[in-house]
């Protein structure tokens, strides 16, 4: 019989393990959020501010950290680093920018369609994207994350949000507008 220390000599050796590139997408993106988010804050009365920094920092340092420790684990020869489908092929192609572009409309036409309106809109188009073609779920589930969302921010913490066109119309006419 073959002992395993024999076996494991004609082993190849074992392969590092990879980072993909794909695992940085997020900790870059939220290193990106981050910086703008703590670029908005700063008109806002001190314990708004105070909040907000705690959040931003927290997603600033926690970023930082990731790309820190993989960087170095990547200059010490610990992992590889390999760029595979990042930006993928096909359906995935169109799923991953189709939801970037999903979101920079949102952003851009907030202010005609107001938050209400606009995140049941958004909702409703990335879940059609990413493939739900269920009636219920793709009007319900965006129906309800923008109602409570309305009644959270809007209704319980009196933030100001983008009313819109339609939140404009609902004002005038029932006088809350004036």
């Amino acid at each position: 019989m073959m002992s395993e220390q024999t076996q494991d000599a004609g082993a190849a050796p074992a392969e590092k393990p990879a980072l993909d590139a794909n695992e940085l997408i997020i900790p870059v993106a939220g290193l990106i959020f981050a910086v703008y988010y703590i670029s908005t804050i700063w008109d806002l009365p001190w314990g708004a501010k105070m909040s907000g920094l705690l959040l931003g920092v927290s997603v600033l340092v926690l970023c930082i950290l990731f790309l820190l420790r993989s960087l170095s684990a990547i200059g010490a020869g610990r992992i590889t680093f390999k760029v595979g489908e990042v930006f993928g092929t096909g359906t995935l192609f169109v799923r991953r920018f189709g939801t970037i572009a999903l979101a920079a409309l949102y952003v851009a036409l907030m202010p005609i369609f107001g938050f209400a309106l606009g995140t049941f809109l958004f909702l409703m188009s990335a879940m059609a994207l990413l493939g739900v073609r269920v009636w219920k779920p793709l009007v319900g589930v965006p129906f309800i994350l923008a109602a409570t969302g309305y009644l959270l921010f809007v209704v319980a913490l009196r933030s100001r949000l983008p009313e819109g066109v339609v939140g404009r119309l609902v004002g005038s006419l029932t006088g809350a507008g004036n």
